[in-house]
């Protein structure tokens, strides 16, 4: 497609990059050339075999690391995105499944990661090999940075005779690791093709939400606006999201439309200059989490156009994501694509799994139903299926709605419900670090409980009885165990409950004693 689209569009632009109040744009001639440039580099005169899975653990900027991803496939090898935030065990998990003894790396800026790995790799298989190799520079990949010719000095990466199947894995991506290590998942190249007829800035390329964006998006024909490349100077980092440089970034390159996250947009919320920069904005879209109600509906409430995304690694995306007028004031609902095939399986109390089922428009990556080809994704439009809580009463309490309501506060950066086969439920909270106690100290303990009330009350009102959290019942994580978080920040569910089992074990037993003070 790239091939297709250098010839009979080469001018068109992919991204644009903002510097200073001028604009940089990449055609697609000179982003194809940088891809056979990597893969020159990469597998020099096709050496070795095809199909080679090569991992990308990389730390670049975004121009580079799809360059990177698209070169590894013109070289007919299959690239894996793995985030740096991945623990060591979880880095393993994903290059044992996929057969994968290759990583292709920013050596330089993630040396003490790559050390660790090799490390860790030693001591627990000894016997699986790894080769790490640095990637290619920006200058290299990019002699001539916007300003790429069909004069320009070119050697284009010599092809095979036969091209691949469409079912064949085209590129692994691997899930978040929210309820526990993170899965690799392989997207086919009929995959691609569908999520590219489905048809930003702070969003992760090794993500699929990046993914889709950053990468497909522009293959399709919408020219996207990414962060200015800072590889060309020795020594410089990639240019770090915030709040402030996305919007002057957009602002500069002019756009219309922002995908985004639901910290930003929390934080947006705040700031009168940035609400008023973005009710210029066709669309507002955001996806990865959840955003609290209260500040979907003021944002919403002043004249912002938000829209939800919804997809996952095993089916890309499920939602629409041009906005019906209609639509607007129910921001925190999506409205399933055309070209995409659900079946709602009641799942009783109102609540229903969504199951993607194949047919000839879209397909999903993983078959996991019994009577028909397509994927059960355990998830609600109120919470994930695997984190619903049994109490011991034989009630059920869905964690989600309750937890985003407390992370809508500003002094709480993370909440997990607890309670499976106990009486009543329960919160782990992790605090700013700016209100972090001694949580052995009772005095100081009840102060804070004090403080965050306001919020937990908030959450409980419209919760059943049997999921209403108490005073008492919550529990406050110390600021030598943080919360554990997967690659993209949210909290793993599983694993925050795991390391705290002992304390929270040690709160119902305190609350069972007679004459407790709590």
């Amino acid at each position: 497609m790239l091939q297709s689209s250098s010839v009979h569009g080469p001018t068109y632009n992919l991204p644009a990059m903002p510097e200073s109040e001028e604009i940089t744009t990449i055609t697609y001639l000179e982003f194809n050339r940088a891809t056979h440039r990597v893969a020159n580099m990469l597998r020099p005169n096709r050496q070795g075999r095809d199909g080679e899975v090569v991992a990308i653990i990389a730390h670049s900027d975004t121009v580079l690391y799809h360059a990177i991803v698209a070169g590894l496939m013109t070289a007919d090898l299959i690239p894996f995105p793995i985030s740096p935030r991945n623990s060591l065990p979880g880095i393993l998990q994903l290059l044992r499944t996929t057969s994968c003894h290759r990583i292709a790396a920013t050596c330089s800026t993630l040396q003490p990661l790559l050390t660790e790995i090799k490390n860790h790799i030693a001591e627990v298989d000894s016997e699986f090999a790894l080769e790490i190799q640095e990637v290619p520079s920006l200058l290299e990949a990019y002699p001539n940075l916007g300003a790429e010719t069909e004069n320009c000095p070119f050697h284009p990466y010599p092809t095979k005779a036969s091209n691949a199947s469409i079912d064949d894995i085209a590129m692994y991506i691997h899930s978040s690791g929210s309820t526990g290590l993170p899965r690799a998942v392989g997207e086919t190249h009929r995959m691609f093709q569908q999520w590219i007829a489905l048809r930003a800035m702070a969003v992760p390329p090794f993500h699929i939400f990046g993914l889709y964006y950053q990468f497909m998006q522009p293959i399709a024909g919408t020219c996207v606006a990414v962060y200015t490349p800072t590889g060309a100077i020795p020594g410089a980092l990639p240019i770090t999201p915030s709040a402030d440089n996305i919007l002057e970034h957009a602002r500069i390159t002019k756009c219309r439309s922002l995908v985004t996250v639901p910290v930003m947009l929390a934080l947006w919320s705040e700031s009168p200059a940035a609400l008023k920069y973005l009710k210029t904005l066709d669309r507002i879209m955001f996806a990865g989490g959840p955003l609290p109600q209260r500040i979907g509906d003021d944002l919403v409430n002043q004249g912002l156009r938000l829209l939800t995304a919804y997809g996952a690694t095993e089916f890309g995306s499920l939602s629409c994501i041009i906005p019906y007028e209609d639509d607007i004031k129910e921001w925190a609902w999506f409205r399933v694509s055309p070209l995409v095939k659900v079946r709602w399986a009641p799942q009783g109390g109102g609540t229903f799994e969504c199951q993607i089922l194949a047919w000839e428009h879209h397909t999903a990556v993983v078959d996991n139903l019994d009577d028909v080809k397509g994927y059960a994704r355990p998830t609600c439009v109120v919470g994930r299926l695997d984190e619903v809580i049994m109490h011991s009463s034989g009630e059920k309490t869905v964690p989600g709605p309750m937890q985003d309501i407390i992370m809508s506060s500003p002094d709480i950066i993370g909440a997990v419900m607890f309670g499976r086969e106990r009486p009543q439920a329960g919160v782990l909270i992790e605090t700013t670090p700016e209100l972090q106690i001694d949580v052995h100290d009772a005095t100081q303990l009840d102060e804070l409980r004090n403080k965050i009330w306001p919020i937990i009350e908030e959450a409980n009102e419209n919760a059943p009885a049997f999921s209403r959290i108490f005073k008492e019942m919550i529990l406050i994580a110390s600021a030598d165990k943080p919360l554990p978080r997967a690659g993209k920040g949210t909290v793993q569910f599983k694993a925050a409950i795991s390391l705290y089992a002992p304390e929270i074990e040690s709160l119902y037993v305190y609350l069972q004693e007679p004459y407790s003070d709590l």
